[in-house]
């Protein structure tokens, strides 16, 4: 037993005020000191032993709990002292309750912070390892996604679990969220259907980031997906957003994917052009696009395909091997073209028209 004879030689300690005597609040500040400086030891322990331990393991697992749940930890002995503290003093009955009801928010609160942290641990050290071996960029879209979606979650478990310990009955609260949330969702339908949109996108992964897309027409590159909307690089470098309701409803062209890209083009020479000079441009158009880099050689052909109302009509047919260098093909092959047409002295035609006068 603890002797505390010695109380009575200092008569001050007894002195009471607002119902406490002056030795209780003297006890409770001890309590809150010693929690203070346990917690400071804690603290010390932790980042002088604990992190030098962890660091020499293998596994960065540890590591990132140690990071994770370090402060958590300390506020958990802060409440725990802060509880502690009140158990000498003399309360009324409602001053009892509030407190009792803030060191229960306060433990709730702090076990939401732990699966917070528990839930960031998890995802770097599992979603965002996996996400970098896999090929699909959507994924890296996808993680934070998820990671937010779970911290939704638990935050709002937090607010009913507060509300359930305040004696609220949570049926009743989900029953009212339920009517408000059917005049929230005739409000938000656009909003409901974008995300909606934006799982389907996910799901399906009709394209991926950097994908050369026509979406709803408009060509160019994704940059990216979001649970609203798509952002798309148009090939004018201006940036188009588009609601993900109607990529969900739209026809999809997925140029990348495309293992090879046909390039069809019509050339017109003058109708002066002898048919020795035809089979020239034949042969010219056929060598251009067998010996361009990115073309596949097997699949070229040229026809004589009409005789224009100005021009005696070519067909030029070609296959990209890769979609990505689409126009830096055809800037090679157009470029070739004029420069052994010019050569071989073949003339592109253009609209022209002839008068004859009648005398």
């Amino acid at each position: 037993m603890v002797d505390l004879s010695f109380i009575s030689d200092y008569p001050i300690l007894q002195e009471t005020y607002f119902g406490n005597t002056l030795l209780q609040y003297l006890t409770s500040l001890l309590i809150l000191l010693g929690t203070a400086i346990v917690a400071k030891i804690v603290y010390f322990i932790i980042k002088k032993y604990v992190k030098a331990l962890t660091a020499k393991t293998e596994t960065n697992l540890d590591d990132l709990l140690i990071d994770a749940l370090e402060k958590p930890f300390i506020f958990f002995l802060a409440v725990i002292g802060l509880n502690f503290s009140v158990i000498p003093l003399t309360l009324p009955a409602n001053a009892t309750l509030i407190f009792s009801n803030i060191i229960k928010i306060l433990f709730i609160l702090n076990g939401a912070w732990v699966l917070t942290a528990l839930i960031n641990v998890a995802v770097e050290e599992f979603l965002v390892p996996y996400t970098r071996k896999s090929k699909s960029k959507l994924d890296d879209q996808l993680v934070p996604i998820i990671a937010n979606g779970l911290r939704i979650i638990i935050f709002a478990l937090t607010v009913l679990t507060i509300i359930s310990n305040f004696g609220y009955d949570i049926t009743a609260v989900l029953g009212g969220l339920g009517i408000a949330g059917i005049a929230i969702g005739l409000a938000a339908q656009d909003s409901i259907s974008n995300i909606i949109g934006s799982a389907a996108i996910f799901t399906d992964r009709p394209f991926e980031i950097e994908d050369l897309v026509r979406v709803d027409g408009v060509t160019g590159k994704v940059e990216e997906i979001g649970m609203r909307s798509t952002r798309i690089r148009t090939l004018e470098g201006t940036l188009v957003t588009i609601p993900n309701s109607i990529i969900a409803k739209s026809h999809i062209e997925n140029y990348t994917r495309t293992q090879k890209r046909r390039v069809q083009m019509k050339l017109g020479v003058e109708y002066g052009t002898s048919s020795k000079k035809i089979d020239h441009a034949r042969n010219i158009l056929l060598d251009i696009v067998k010996n361009t880099k990115g073309v596949d050689p097997d699949e070229c052909t040229v026809h004589f395909i009409e005789f224009g109302d100005y021009a005696l009509q070519l067909m030029l047919t070609y296959h990209v091997l890769e979609t990505s260098r689409l126009f830096d093909v055809q800037d090679d092959v157009n470029s070739r073209i004029k420069e052994e047409f010019e050569k071989a002295g073949i003339e592109f035609a253009f609209p022209s028209r002839t008068l004859y006068i009648k005398d």
